[in-house]
Parts: structure tokens; sequence; C-alpha cells
């Protein structure tokens, strides 16, 4: 009967960490979500707040979001790879593509509200032709530790006659010719941009503004770094960026202020014209307090004549709040306060709970394995005798995750794990009252009901010690903080 009891117990607790929602979809390569990114996005609803997290992988796939309020949730930036080669030029059964047909990412001017945190959107085509990896569109776009990889025009903002606000929260962006380009009001907090090694050497932006609201900030960086490769091209340099210069639009800006630079890769001129002998530029490029990569202030009297240096007071005015005017981003891109005391005892995982989250992602040697909406998890899948670390990530309401916790490990769920320092103490059961005896020295005691939700916690000295009112099968810890060692058994 115990024993019958004790596996309806943990089945339930499995089918409570399993089903909790934390996010409206997952997408995954393993099965356990939708196959693609863009199957995900396509059944989302478009007026509520739809959140979509990714399992690590590679996706390959030309992706279109054209509804709002969609927030894509990478499990890392690193691990999460969506990547597809279009080119301008390309021939493509609907028709030759352009610089803006062919990213491997497009956020439509519809996709208002979009939040996108941790993962890499890359166009592979390398170099050649124009090669978008992300084209963003719409108002109101945020990004959160996103990569982006391509060579020749990889990040594009476009922009018609809306204000086009978009925010980039330390994000990197990789490339050599244009490599940031487009219209719009971009604003690029902490973001590290990084130049290739070109035969032709290259320009970090191409700035293009295309209304009139644009024309007042343009691309703005704020406390950004520029690295990159070391100069194997026969010493043609970088440029911080040229206008892109269109009929009626001479009016491009940007501003890169308190910038580290890695010196060498950039040209001293700073700008250079879109074409040799274009007089239309007008102080709309700037700087403010450009450092090399140790912070030391950059000597800039080699920068061209129609480029300018910002005072402490001009910068002043390329605060947040002035650029992206009443759209409270900050609040858009907040994460969680990150779980503290992550514990392992058996198969089940508790942690200290964090206030306002919607719940937390569970992750197991790097894969995530469930989610649940409270702070305690029973791992099923655990195979006794196997080691495991443990993770755990909060998730606010619109997907922006946490750091990860501290580790936890356990031993696929054996009874004891370096107990050869508690031998002699013995632990036992009795109504609802546990019975400890033989304890020498310091030990923490906690105990667990098998959900892995702690009901009690003590610190108890040399002697016998008991605890009451116990009413459920229990997992006891006990750890000798002198030794360090630790016994956990189980009391049906």
């Amino acid at each position: 009967m115990k024993k019958l009891l004790l596996s309806a117990y943990i089945l339930f607790g499995v089918m409570l960490s399993a089903n909790a929602q934390v996010f409206d979809m997952e997408v995954a390569k393993d099965g356990t979500g939708y196959p693609t990114i863009q199957e995900a996005i396509d059944a989302a609803s478009g007026t509520t707040r739809t959140t979509i997290f990714i399992k690590n992988g590679i996706y390959t796939e030309k992706i279109s979001i054209n509804k709002a309020n969609i927030s894509l949730i990478g499990q890392s930036a690193e691990g999460v790879i969506i990547t597809y080669d279009d080119y301008s030029g390309k021939v493509t059964p609907s028709g030759t593509l352009g610089t803006s047909t062919s990213e491997t990412m497009k956020i439509d001017s519809k996709a208002t509200g979009f939040y996108g945190e941790n993962f890499t959107v890359k166009n592979s085509h390398g170099q050649g032709a124009a090669a978008v990896a992300l084209n963003v569109r719409p108002d109101q776009a945020a990004f959160k530790n996103v990569r982006m990889i391509g060579f020749q025009d990889t990040f594009y903002s476009w922009a018609n006659t809306q204000t086009n606000r978009q925010y980039y929260y330390q994000c990197y962006i990789e490339g050599a010719t244009d490599f940031l380009c487009g219209g719009g009001i971009a604003y690029f907090d902490e973001c590290k941009m990084y130049c290739v090694s070109s035969n032709n050497g290259g320009y970090i932006t191409a700035a293009q503004p295309t209304n009139a609201a644009a024309r007042d900030y343009g691309y703005v960086f704020q406390n950004c770094v520029i690295d990159g490769d070391n100069l194997a091209n026969a010493g043609k340099p970088f440029y911080l960026g040229r206008p892109w210069v269109q009929s009626n639009n001479p009016e491009a800006k940007v501003a890169f202020l308190n910038t580290k630079i890695k010196e060498s890769i950039i040209a001293p001129a700073g700008w250079t014209e879109w074409s040799t002998g274009d007089v239309r530029i007008s102080q709309y490029f700037f700087e403010y307090n450009s450092m090399d990569l140790n912070g030391t202030p950059l000597i800039l009297t080699g920068r061209v004549s129609w480029s300018k240096q910002l005072t402490a007071s001009e910068a002043a005015n390329y605060s947040m709040s002035n650029v992206l005017g009443s759209w409270n981003v900050t609040a858009l891109v907040a994460a969680p306060a990150t779980p503290a005391n992550l514990q392992a005892v058996g198969k089940n995982l508790s942690w200290g709970a964090v206030s306002g989250v919607k719940g937390y992602v569970i992750i197991r040697n790097n894969n995530v394995i469930g989610f649940n909406t409270t702070n305690s998890y029973n791992d099923a899948t655990a195979a006794d005798a196997e080691s495991y670390t443990y993770t755990v990530q909060a998730v606010l309401a619109n997907g922006n995750l946490s750091a990860k916790s501290n580790q936890a490990n356990i031993n696929g769920g054996a009874t004891s794990i370096n107990e050869n320092m508690l031998n002699d103490v013995k632990c036992y059961k009795a109504g609802e009252n546990i019975y400890f005896e033989g304890l020498t020295g310091q030990n923490s005691i906690q105990v667990f009901d098998f959900l892995g939700r702690q009901l009690y916690s003590a610190n108890v000295a040399t002697g016998t010690y008991s605890v009451g009112n116990i009413q459920s099968l229990a997992i006891v810890r006990i750890m000798n903080k002198d030794t360090k060692a630790t016994k956990v058994i189980k009391l049906f």
C-alpha cells in the first residue's frame, strides 16, 4: 500500500511539473513543441501578448512576423541560431530579391510591440551582395541579447511615414559593409559592433532618414563597443559610417556616445562620404567621449570637418527618454530577479520563490527539461546512478528570462551522497515525528515532501533532535557543516 501511495504521489508531482504553462508556445527540435519558429508565429493571435520559447538548435528558415505583441525568447543567444542565405539579386520563383527582401528574419510594420531575447539571427550568404540578417520595420520593437551575423547590410531598419522607434540592449552586430543600415530611430544601448576582415575595409553604419521624426536622432549608440579583426586587408580601415544618400535624403544622423573603439581598425577621419565629392553632408555625424578599449580618451584631431564632437550638455539630449519619447522600453526589457538557494534532494528540486513572475524554466545539463509555475520541480526522467547539474530561471509575463540560479547537483535520485561521515546518524519517522540520533558538530537539517517543497529547515548541534507535524512522506537531507558530509534519506 505504501509503495502504491508513493507512486501516486510522485506521479501527481510529475503532472504538476510537466503541464505547467509558462510560455504560450514552445519551438523545439526534439519534438516537444512546434518544429519551426514560423509555425508558432502563424498560430499566434496577434492581439494579446504571445510568448514563444525556442529551445537551443539550428533553425534554417526565413521568418516573417506580421502580428503585434509577439515575444520571441531563445534558450540562449549562442544556442538558438536562426539562419538563411538569401541575398539581393537572387532570382526566386516570386521574383528577384532586393536588399529589403533578402533578410533571414523580418519584423513587419504590423508587428508593433515585438520583443526578442536570447537568439542569433544570421545571413550565411557571405560576401558579394547585400544579405540582411534582421529587417526591423515596426514602431516599438525591442531586442535584448540578440546576435546579428552577416557581412553586408546585416541589420536593416526600414521606416516609411510612421515613427519607427527601436531599442537594442546588449546586442551583438557583426559585418563589414554598411552592416547597420536604414532609417527610423534606433537606440543601441551597451551593444557590441564587430568589424570582420574585408578586402575593401568597411563601414559600420549607413543611415538613411525617411521621415521628419527620424531626422531628430537617427541611430544613437550609447555605451557601446566597436571591436573587430586585425587589419589583414592591406591597411584598408573601417569607418564609423557614411550616409546612405538617395534623392532628397541627405540628412542622415548618427551619434556615438561614450563608445569604446578598437582604434587600430578605424580610419582617423572617422567618417566618409557615400561617394567622393558628396557635398550635401553637414553636421549630422556626432561623437562624444570616444575611448579606446581600455577607456582612454581618443585623440580625434583627424576627424573629417563635417563631423562634430558634442559637448556634455549636447550629449545629454540623447537620453533614452528624449530619443524614444513616452515609450517605456525599460519595463519591456527588464529581467526578473534571479532564483536563489536552488537545492536538489533525490529527484526533487526547490528554490526560493521570485515575486511577480509567471513561472520558471528548469535546465538539466544545459538542456531545458520543463517549466513550472511554482518554486519546485520533480525530475521523473532522471536516471538512477546518473549525475546531473541543474539551474533554473525565472520568467516574467512578457517572457523575459532572469539570469541562471546557482547550480544544484544530484546523483540520479540515489538515497545517499557523500554520507560516510554520517554513518552513525540514525533518522526515522514515527507517526508525524521525525527523530535524529547521533548528530555531532554543527548540522543543517532540511525536510522536503516528494514534490520537493521544503517543509522544515533548522541548524542543530550535537545530540538527539526531533521534528514534529510532518504528515506526509518525506525526504530528509542532513549536512554536517564541519565536514560537508551529506546524507539523504527517504522516509515512508
